[in-house]
């Protein structure tokens, strides 16, 4: 689930770096579509994830994926603060603040990995 947040998290950002020279905001459409398709793949994996998984695996997962969302909140106000995210800013800027967003969901996916493959 977290390989499937950060996957939707880089394209959506891609999207929106991508669309550059486009008609306004169709990037931000083709995210918020790509997010609408990965919350439905979520909801049904989160269904399966109390039934499936141990009560340590489920709270290493809330807290890589809580952990995206304080450092994601904490890049866009800084990015809108600075300026970065201004209006005659390239798109890439968008892009490169994911990727800085990505950080917890990656230590998390790495952090979980180590956990399973360490299982006898």
């Amino acid at each position: 689930m977290l390989v499937g947040l950060a996957a939707a998290t880089a394209i959506a950002a891609a999207l929106v770096s991508l669309a550059q020279g486009t008609v306004a905001y169709t990037g931000i459409y083709l995210a918020l579509g790509t997010f609408v398709v990965c919350l439905v793949v979520m909801g049904v994996a989160v269904l399966r994830l109390r039934t499936n998984y141990s009560v340590a695996g489920c709270l290493w997962f809330l807290t890589a994926v809580v952990a995206f969302q304080l450092l994601s909140i904490v890049v866009m106000w800084v990015s809108l603060l600075t300026g970065w995210w201004a209006t005659g800013q390239p798109a890439y800027h968008v892009g490169l603040s994911a990727a800085v967003g990505l950080v917890p969901l990656l230590a998390g996916i790495w952090k979980l990995g180590r956990k399973l493959t360490s299982i006898p």
